[in-house]
């Protein structure tokens, strides 16, 4: 069964409910009015029975009273009707043949009449009684009928807007479940790979949000196809680089062992084998170690010395730096206690961001600065380089994204996600912000505890 019909169902069987609700309380009040209206009937009667006596017994005029009295008997629901005196004997009745009979006070009452007696009085003097017996089951046949009218009507009145209201339920529905068929059309799309589809649905609800929502997923998961396949040929590039000169270098040691010639030459092949040898090491690493992260870093944590550590790394990349003509310093800001980490993941996130760093400076220098703030430990890296483009900033920390590569420069895109996962790791977080007068700072901050 589809959505729509599910949905037009439930609000019909819902309305339905609520129509079989109202018409319930409508029906209850339709008899209180019916029996409040029959029992003020009966008083009107006997009030006006009660003046007629009361008019009788005063002027000494009969006319009136059986007057009255006539036209009560030719009522079908009363019984009998009369006027007593305070003697109980009758002076006015709807049977000729009992005037001036004395009524026996008391007795069990009879279930098959309904009584109905008011004083006669004038001023605050009692003249006797008027009293109205009426026919128990006329009276409850002529409320039944009232009742089965009101019934017949009110189902009527039900029937039509139950109708009505199916019908307006299948109208609103079906326009309703609409935009889920734009959805499901957009999702299928999606699933099938055409990630550049968009959901159009101008609507400022629930399903105009996950359609924002669609959109949003169809964006990354173009961007995130994007950016494999950036890593794919970037990492073609960078297998392919070292193992083309590793193959060439055998080339060189084959014709030298063929042919022997300058030692010099074989050396520097063997040379060239090992550092690419490193380079491609250093490239399954990478990839390893993203691997690690995404499956949970398991942390080996001793007590760290942070300044030991940044200087350490600021030592292993001075040599680099110098060779490009920069300045490579640390410093530190405030004093940073010895806290539990991880000092070898701690210590590779400090060297990705510092071999960035003076990778992409081509002038200038770089910064590192530690110190502690709030029971925290900070460590930044700055640079004097050309800086993150902006289109860059949301994906910088993202695996497979090349900010490097869009800037000319080699590597897989790897390198920023190992500094993320390492330092989320240990409970922190790292940033990238641009550098007052140029270039970048990289900052990340873990617990000292």
């Amino acid at each position: 069964m589809s959505l729509k019909w599910k949905l037009s169902l439930f609000t019909s069987a819902l309305l339905l409910a609520a129509v079989a609700a109202f018409s319930t309380v409508l029906l209850w009040s339709e008899r209180r009015s019916l029996e409040e209206a029959s029992v003020q009937r009966r008083q009107e009667a006997v009030a006006g029975l009660a003046e007629v006596c009361r008019s009788a017994a005063v002027n000494q005029q009969d006319l009136p009273l059986t007057n009255y009295l006539r036209r009560l008997a030719a009522s079908d629901e009363i019984k009998e009707a009369y006027c007593l005196d305070p003697t109980g004997r009758v002076f006015g009745h709807t049977d000729p043949a009992r005037l001036n009979a004395i009524l026996p006070s008391g007795g069990p009452p009879d279930p098959a009449v309904f009584p109905v007696e008011t004083a006669v009085t004038v001023g605050h003097r009692e003249l006797g009684s008027a009293r109205i017996l009426y026919d128990r089951k006329i009276v409850d046949r002529r409320l039944e009928v009232s009742l089965q009218e009101a019934r017949r009507r009110i189902g009527r009145t039900a029937a039509a807007v139950g109708a009505m209201g199916f019908a307006l339920a299948f109208l609103a529905t079906a326009w309703a479940v609409r935009p889920v068929r734009a959805l499901v059309q957009g999702a299928r799309a999606i699933g099938a790979g055409r990630l550049d589809q968009k959901i159009l649905l101008r609507r400022h609800d629930e399903l105009g949000r996950l359609a924002d929502e669609f959109n949003l997923m169809a964006e990354k998961l173009a961007e995130l196809d994007r950016m494999k396949a950036d890593f794919v040929n970037g990492i073609t590039h960078d297998l392919k680089s070292p193992l083309t000169a590793v193959k060439a270098s055998t080339d060189n040691l084959q014709a030298f062992i063929e042919r022997p010639g300058d030692p010099g030459a074989a050396y520097e092949s063997l040379t060239l084998i090992h550092r690419n040898a490193d380079r491609l090491l250093d490239l399954i690493s990478s990839i390893l170690e993203v691997a690690k992260i995404e499956h949970g870093t398991a942390l080996v944590k001793t007590p760290v010395d942070l300044e030991s550590l940044a200087d350490r790394v600021a030592r292993n990349f001075r040599p680099l730096a110098a060779a490009k003509g920069l300045s490579l310093e640390m410093v530190a800001e405030s004093p940073v206690p010895p806290f539990p980490a991880d000092e070898g993941k701690l210590e590779r996130a400090l060297s990705n961001l510092v071999g960035n760093a003076v990778k992409f400076t081509q002038k200038g220098g770089v910064t590192i600065s530690v110190g502690s703030d709030g029971g925290r430990a900070v460590v930044s890296v700055r640079d004097t380089g050309p800086g993150i483009p902006a289109d860059l900033r949301g994906r910088l920390f993202t695996k497979f994204s090349r900010a490097q590569a869009a800037r000319g420069t080699e590597g897989a895109g790897l390198g920023l996600a190992i500094v993320k996962g390492f330092v989320e790791a240990h409970g922190g977080s790292v940033d990238a912000q641009d550098a007052p007068g140029g270039g970048t700072i990289f900052t990340f901050q873990v617990p000292l505890t």
